[in-house]
């Protein structure tokens, strides 16, 4: 007897290396309190793009290219980076669910994240549920068939990559230390589709 996880949705993780002088540059940004006060990001929503994030960000650029090359199989596009900020999350900060528009694929890399700093949470989509959100079924042991949610634990130098449209959110810190962390968004550049199907697009 086999089951068949069909259409999974694919999150990537891996480790990036951050020397002191990218931990520092990062840390020393500007910061602002987003709209509902529940955490910080920078000023600066180009961060990779620094000199001094210039091995931080061809280290990131090469975990996608390993993504959508090695795992998902995709065809040399270009995918590059959109944008780039850091985000803060001071003792009981938070982020609500949200999911990143107008770009492909989104990752984040903790640049300081401590015991208790607060998970990433993955929310499974509706359309995507086992059964209709309006039957509520007991589960006996959660896996990957069942469950509604899956949580990521950060730790320093973690990467995600993820496709945008999937919907997350950032579990209270409850440490009593301040968690660093770079978010991006990728997008494509290429040729796709074909005349023949009268669906080519080129980006």
């Amino acid at each position: 007897m086999q089951i068949h996880s069909l259409f999974a949705v694919p999150v990537y993780q891996s480790e990036i290396f951050l020397d002191e002088g990218t931990i520092t540059h990062v840390k020393n940004q500007t910061w602002e309190r987003v709209p509902f006060k529940t955490s910080s990001q920078t000023e600066n929503r180009y961060l990779l793009e620094d000199i001094e994030c210039k091995n931080f960000r061809e280290q990131v650029m090469a975990h996608c290219k390993n993504y959508t090359e090695q795992y998902l199989r995709f065809k040399p596009y270009e995918f590059y980076l959109l944008n780039s900020w850091g985000m803060l999350h001071r003792p009981r900060d938070w982020s609500d669910a949200h999911h990143h528009r107008n770009s492909l694929i989104s990752g984040v890399c903790y640049v300081q994240a401590n015991e208790n700093a607060g998970n990433l949470v993955f929310v499974n989509a509706p359309s995507n549920a086992l059964f209709p959100s309006s039957l509520c079924l007991a589960v006996e042991e959660y896996n990957v068939h069942n469950s509604e949610t899956y949580f990521f634990t950060p730790t320093n130098g973690m990467i995600l990559l993820w496709p945008s449209q999937i919907e997350h959110r950032i579990n209270q810190n409850l440490s009593d230390q301040d968690r660093y962390s770079v978010t991006f968004n990728f997008f494509v550049r290429g040729e796709m589709g074909s005349d023949e199907h009268k669906c080519h697009l080129s980006l």
